[in-house]
């Protein structure tokens, strides 16, 4: 009695928690089905207790026709699969490139085995993996393989999750985006309509709408893009939904390293991923690594910031990605699986580089960063039209912030103006209870801090000195 009121209280502790926890889009997601009915070439007539096994290096599902000749897969990840098709006296057929969607079943259609032949063993149909849509789509759904990323991008390595989505009918920038804040649209539609997850979690930061990852890129296996999906359930995402699926392991295991050092600016890049499982797929882990150092290019170091609109600028930028994604399948066929992913995105940038404008010279280079209120662009205006004080006369009436001296002098080093922090964790147990049944719980927390203070000559990073910018902070599920 005692083993059997836990057991029930664990339940009820479960159901709490999936009412507790905010509902994931009804558009995008991590699973998918498959449908199809196999008959016979000769007869037309259908084929029952024919085998299907549908795999890809990550993953495999199997399925049995029943005596209609129909069978059907539930609870299939976002992939690109081969299909194969067994039956006695017939010929094996194996069509490839098959994509699985999320949250859509995907129809393979009326499959033909002829009979077996002395001379056949087996036949392959053609079917392109880079299918813009899938047979029985029944919205506007585009996904995007590891393959096709690279492509989009240029390379392996590549941070800018957004030149990925710009592959995709429809996606374009919005049109104030800028290199470390930029934001997409679907078909026109406004930014904060769009809907962001990371693996099936919801991943849109709460204050602004944004992307939780802020459009970095690391370890992704595929990305899913689900057009309009615009009714009243969606909760502000009627222009779609973007969902970004992480590596999976494979067998045999595998894994790269990238090195780059470029110019004419600073920029370093390394980074490294492997992936590995099991032979039977039992276990499986991917994990994935990118860390990037650049200055963009904002002019020669004789270059006045000012006059070319940079006075602002970022200077020094510094991002760390670092994805895991750990898998355990057990039970009857493997049927079950337990899921643990991690997520962790820092990227920082600093103003005032030396190198970017060079030093402040009040002769050679008076658009160079300066101290406040020494600052003659942004201060000028109040301390000599208006007022009619010289700097010193005003900085003596609304005092100094802390380390700020008291005569006019160069900024000594970069001063941080931004800060993007992401942290994420998701836990996850499915179970393929049949061919038409699945079952999955998920529990997910993360969090997002945003800082910004673009009056770096105000005072220290993030002090809290009175006139600074003050920090948003945002956070997750």
């Amino acid at each position: 009695m005692i083993a059997l009121r836990s057991f029930v209280a664990a339940v009820l502790a479960v159901a709490v928690l999936a009412l507790s926890t905010p509902a994931a889009f009804a558009a995008g997601g991590i699973v998918g089905s498959l449908t199809g009915t196999v008959v016979d070439g000769a007869s037309g007539n259908p084929i029952s207790g024919a085998a299907i096994t549908v795999s890809s290096p990550a993953q495999k599902y199997t399925a049995t026709t029943d005596g209609a000749g129909h069978f059907s897969i539930v609870g299939m990840n976002v992939d690109t699969y081969s299909l194969s098709i067994t039956a006695p006296g017939e010929e094996t057929l194996v069509v490839p490139g098959v994509t699985v969607t999320g949250d859509q079943t995907v129809s393979a259609g009326t499959l033909t085995l002829q009979k077996r032949q002395l001379a056949v063993v087996g036949r392959v149909s053609a079917r392109s993996p880079s299918n813009a849509f899938q047979p029985g789509q029944t919205t506007d759904s585009y996904t995007i393989n590891a393959e096709q990323i690279i492509q989009s991008t240029g390379k392996a390595y590549s941070t800018n999750e957004n030149a990925a989505l710009l592959s995709v009918p429809g996606v374009t920038l919005t049109n104030n985006s800028t290199p470390f804040s930029s934001q997409v649209t679907i078909r026109g539609g406004a930014a904060f309509e769009v809907g962001y997850q990371f693996d099936g979690v919801p991943f849109r930061e709460p204050f602004l709408n944004g992307n939780g990852s802020f459009g970095l890129l690391n370890g992704i296996g595929n990305i899913q893009v689900v057009e309009g999906a615009a009714d009243a359930t969606q909760a502000g995402v009627g222009a779609g939904v973007i969902n970004v699926v992480p590596l999976r392991g494979t067998s045999p295991g595998s894994g790269t390293i990238d090195l780059e050092v470029g110019g004419p600016a600073l920029f370093h890049q390394y980074g490294f991923d492997y992936r590995w499982a099991s032979p039977d797929n039992r276990f499986s882990d991917a994990l994935s690594y990118t860390g990037q150092w650049y200055s963009p290019y904002n002019g020669y170091n004789f270059t006045n910031q000012a006059a070319y609109g940079n006075y602002f600028s970022t200077n020094y930028v510094k991002n760390d990605q670092i994805v895991n994604n750990f898998i355990f399948k057990f039970g009857n066929n493997l049927n079950q699986q337990l899921q643990v992913v991690y997520l962790n995105i820092s990227q920082q940038g600093w103003q005032g580089v030396q190198g970017a404008g060079g030093a402040y010279n009040q002769a050679t280079n008076p658009g160079a960063l300066a101290y406040y209120p020494y600052d003659t662009l942004t201060q000028g205006a109040l301390f000599m039209p208006i007022t009619g004080y010289n700097p010193a006369q005003y900085a003596s009436l609304i005092g100094l912030a802390p380390g700020v001296p008291a005569t006019n002098s160069p900024v000594p080093g970069p001063q941080q103006n931004f800060s993007n922090q992401t942290r994420y964790l998701k836990f996850e147990y499915d179970n393929n209870l049949s061919s038409n049944t699945f079952v999955g719980l998920r529990y997910y927390n993360w969090a997002g801090l945003e800082a910004v203070d673009d009056s770096y000559s105000l005072g220290a990073w993030n002090t809290g000195t009175p006139g600074l910018a003050a920090p948003n902070t945002t956070g997750g599920q």
